[in-house]
């Protein structure tokens, strides 16, 4: 079986999880947002351009107690963009080849993803958790370049990992975390720090 159709079947029987907990606990169900500060690994080094590879992003979450120690969680996750910019003569490389602007240009490079994690949890005391989290997600990304010799774009999509650590405290029906995730990407990080918030109904 090929990676990709293993990934798929991975994700598949994922979905299960989720469906099955939210059935069983409606009342622990819980819908959340997450602001991040994300840098995108471009595989880029600067010479003399400029280079921006951090952004802030969000996440807009839906996940479900299984139990005191595990959540399930869907989610939707906005990356935001990292950029090289230059004129004639600047310069820049990638993969150790060194590349220069011949004219005043931008390169500009966006991903988002649709995610499924597993969230495992330690408690720390009635209100306190620290945990971790583990799952795959389906990336799109978009990859452009404008110049004074017109417009050019690339997009990509493809299924991918990631992984995290958190600490949590929650309080009656509200919970308040903050976290690091790191998400591949087409072979690349995304490094994200997160300020989440989430409701239980």
């Amino acid at each position: 079986m090929k990676i990709k159709n293993k990934i798929v079947a991975l994700v598949i029987s994922l979905i299960a999880i989720p469906t099955f907990a939210f059935a069983q606990a409606k009342s622990k169900v819980y819908i959340g947002a997450e602001y991040t500060q994300n840098k995108i690994d471009t595989g880029v080094t600067n010479i003399s351009s400029n280079l921006d590879e951090k952004d802030n992003g969000f996440s807009i979450f839906l996940g479900s107690e299984v139990d005191k120690n595990i959540d399930v969680e869907l989610s939707y996750n906005n990356f935001g963009k990292a950029s090289l910019s230059g004129v004639s003569g600047n310069r820049f490389s990638v993969n150790g080849t060194t590349y220069q602007f011949t004219s005043a240009g931008s390169l500009e490079a966006k991903a988002s993803s649709f995610g499924i994690a597993v969230r495992p949890k330690l408690p720390l005391n009635e209100n306190f958790n620290v945990g971790a989290t583990f799952g795959v997600h389906r990336w799109s990304s978009e990859l452009s370049a404008a110049s004074s010799a017109g417009f050019a774009k690339i997009e990509d999509d493809g299924f991918d990992y990631f992984y995290g650590a958190n600490l949590n405290a929650t309080f009656n029906n509200v919970t308040t975390g903050i976290g690091y995730n790191i998400y591949r990407v087409d072979g690349e990080d995304v490094k994200s720090f997160g300020l989440r918030v989430a409701a239980k109904f």
